[in-house]
């Protein structure tokens, strides 16, 4: 049994999946001021963290195979028009962007929408 204080203004559920592709789960969770934390599920030790420079995590992130890599990768929004991809291995940015021209108002769910193998990203926008 491990603990870890990430701080205040917790907004998001946790999500769990094996991250590093070790066969034992990692938990990742967000902070509304500090970003975005994965943990080895076993020890509790940082995997990694990553600071949302625009605004802190206030949805549940979302964790699937997104570029067909193996790995399980960890999709960020948040309430400041931002959508982020992390490698949930060592957090490396596949991509990110601020062209949302709403605020985020659900978490990210992954769906392969068109069949083609490949996950979408689905976002529901404050209007």
């Amino acid at each position: 049994m491990w603990k870890y204080e990430i701080g205040l203004n917790l907004q998001c559920s946790l999500v769990v999946g094996d991250l590093d592709d070790d066969g034992n789960l990692e938990i990742v969770i967000g902070n509304f001021y500090n970003g975005m934390y994965a943990f080895n599920g076993e020890d509790g030790s940082i995997l990694w963290e990553y600071k949302v420079r625009i605004s802190g995590v206030s949805c549940t992130p979302a964790l699937g195979d997104i570029n067909n890599d193996g790995i399980l990768d960890v999709i960020i929004v948040n309430n400041a028009e931002f959508l982020c991809a992390l490698n949930g291995k060592n957090e490396s940015i596949l991509w990110n962007t601020t062209k949302i021209t709403y605020h985020c108002g659900s978490s990210p769910a992954l769906v392969d929408v068109d069949n083609d193998n490949r996950l979408e990203i689905i976002v529901g926008l404050e209007a």
